[in-house]
C-alpha cells in the first residue's frame, strides 16, 4: 500500500444564530489562543464557556484550522 498524507483540522470557531429567518442575532463560540479555553462572543458579551456548552449548540458555521498532515493510512 502506497503511503499517504491525511490532513488533521481542528475545530476553531463555531457560529451560531438566535431568532428566525427574518431577523436575528449571530454569536460565534470560538477557541482561545491556548487551545484548551473557548469564548462566547456577540457584540456586548465576551465570557469563558466550556467545551460541553459550544459541542451542545446549534451550529449554524463551522470553521475549522489545518493543524498538521499525518504520513501513513488509517
Amino acid at each position: 500500500m502506497a503511503n499517504e498524507f491525511r490532513n488533521v483540522y481542528q475545530l476553531a470557531a463555531v457560529v451560531v444564530h438566535a431568532g428566525d429567518a427574518h431577523s436575528g442575532h449571530f454569536a460565534t463560540y470560538r477557541r482561545g489562543h491556548q487551545n484548551s479555553r473557548w469564548y462566547y462572543t456577540s457584540d456586548v458579551e465576551i465570557r469563558e464557556v466550556t467545551v460541553d456548552e459550544v459541542l451542545q449548540s446549534t451550529a449554524y458555521m463551522l470553521f475549522y484550522e489545518k493543524t498538521s498532515s499525518m504520513h501513513g493510512a488509517f
